[in-house]
């Protein structure tokens, strides 16, 4: 890398006077650690570009640390945005074998990801787990009922009972679009099917109250295969936060009312609503994050595949008009974690919750806390850690380790050095929330102290929020593609 033909470049485009002379010196920096040769480089100086003790940091075990201090120094002078420029091309990074294995594919993966989740024709009544043809339909928000018309004679011919529901009781639904007269009658013309108005999907339980019945074993709720809302939309026009409000509303609504072992429910959303495949972390943010909610509400996403609708879209903000999907509308798959089944759900779309474990290493010469069954080496090199972890996790539970460097007593600020873990905790087979994680990371940091004492000042801090496991993935991909 050469940062500094790009530092010249940025000058020429407009960089404020008050940065130059950092921007330059900076570069220079870089530019002389690019000179030094490879074997003059610790072998345990590690570093990341993302997270906060992963900075752009570098030792030397020479003594030219001059320009690894210079870095340091100007970075903090720099905005995020210049010193991501820096930490792309200076940074030096451990990863775990199997996270090089991951990324080392992840194009490959992304490209056939689409085509491998797409099911059509008669596969699509299919449940995902079990894989058998469901036997109950419950369409929500179905706007002029367009949806559930058209779909009404191929479930009649498959044995699938259909119940299609709005939100607007009957005469107003009448009233305000064209075609629902038209569509009910399509879709009552069928025994085993029925139209129903002023059905709040975010409150089933109001209009689907258990049966009764003198068998007091027999008083069970109703319950569907599935469950199905395209296109869900807070009325009239409304930021994210109505719509997250929404969707969650509705998950927890609806997981109450899934068969037991095939239950799903589907939601199909616009192009970058649904963000569970998100590759940036602003995609993430801008999205409905509908994994996350999922998992709020006792839900795991088991697949994200393109949905072409096949009917009127006429149901913009309430009224009977058509609405743009974007170019790339998914469709989101969610159902209730089955341990008994075994069922997995693929890494791209698991959530997950990461932090940090900072480790006081021993002086040399001295080992771990009387009792421990590990050594410095295995610490250091993450082994112990990640066995750690595993044993504080409930099933169904994934732990990694993907990424760990040493500071030194300088670095740390500290008369110890310090090993320092990054932590991910996902969503196999089970369901992950923040809190959930953050206890993870208390039983883990109870456990290491009976092998090494934790860096006072970096211990008890709250795991980050949920994200989806591309972000990690993607982030140490390109990070690779980069380093080069």
């Amino acid at each position: 890398p050469q940062p500094l033909p790009k530092v010249e470049m940025m000058l020429r485009g407009g960089v404020p006077t008050s940065r130059k002379r950092s921007l330059l010196a900076a570069a220079s920096a870089l530019n002389a650690l690019f000179l030094l040769p490879r074997a003059r480089v610790s072998a345990a100086a590690f570093s990341c570009s993302s997270w906060n003790s992963f900075g752009l940091r570098t030792t030397c075990t020479s003594s030219t640390t001059c320009a690894c201090s210079a870095v340091r120094r100007q970075h903090h002078r720099l905005t995020s945005s210049e010193r991501r420029q820096y930490w792309k091309s200076s940074s030096s990074v451990v990863f775990s074998s199997s996270v090089r294995d991951e990324v080392a594919t992840a194009a490959e993966e992304e490209s056939s990801f689409d085509a491998k989740n797409t099911r059509s024709g008669s596969e699509r009544w299919n449940s995902l787990v079990g894989n058998r043809t469901i036997q109950s339909l419950l369409v929500c928000g179905d706007g002029d009922l367009s949806y559930s018309a058209s779909i009404a004679p191929q479930l009649a011919e498959l044995g699938i009972s259909l119940t299609a529901t709005v939100l607007e009781d009957k005469d107003t639904h009448h009233a305000t679009y064209r075609q629902s007269e038209q569509h009910a009658q399509t879709i009552s013309s069928y025994d085993m099917h029925e139209v129903r108005f002023g059905i709040n999907a975010t409150d089933l339980a109001t209009h689907f109250p258990p049966s009764v019945s003198n068998d007091e074993e027999d008083n069970s709720a109703i319950t569907f295969d599935r469950i199905q809302f395209n296109f869900p939309h807070w009325r009239g026009k409304a930021n994210n936060r109505y719509n997250r409000e929404l969707l969650d509303n509705f998950l927890r609504s609806a997981a109450d009312f899934l068969s037991d072992g095939v239950g799903e429910v589907h939601v199909a959303l616009c192009e970058g609503q649904g963000g569970g495949t998100a590759q940036t972390k602003k995609a993430w943010r801008e999205s409905w994050k509908a994994a996350e909610y999922a998992c709020m509400n006792g839900l795991l996403l088991r697949s994200v595949s393109p949905y072409e609708p096949e009917y009127d879209l006429s149901s913009h903000r309430g009224m009977d008009r058509s609405f743009k999907v974007g170019n790339l509308p998914k469709k989101y798959i969610f159902s209730k974690p089955d341990m008994d089944a075994d069922v997995k759900v693929g890494k791209k779309l698991q959530l997950c919750c990461r932090h940090e474990l900072h480790v006081n290493l021993p002086p040399q010469g001295e080992g771990l806390r009387s009792g421990s069954v590990y050594s410095i080496d295995d610490v250091v090199e993450g082994n112990a850690i990640q066995k750690i972890i595993e044993g504080v996790v409930d099933p169904g539970i994934r732990v990694e380790v993907p990424m760990r460097r040493v500071l030194t007593p300088q670095e740390a600020q500290s008369e110890f050095s310090v090993a320092v873990f990054l932590v991910i905790y996902c969503g196999e087979s089970s369901t992950l929330t923040r809190d959930q994680a953050d206890g993870y990371r208390a039983a883990l940091e109870e456990e290491v102290q009976k092998h090494l004492p934790l860096r006072s000042n970096r211990a008890g801090r709250l795991v980050s929020r949920p994200f989806p496991y591309p972000l990690l993935s993607n982030l140490v991909y390109h990070y690779l593609q980069n380093k080069d």
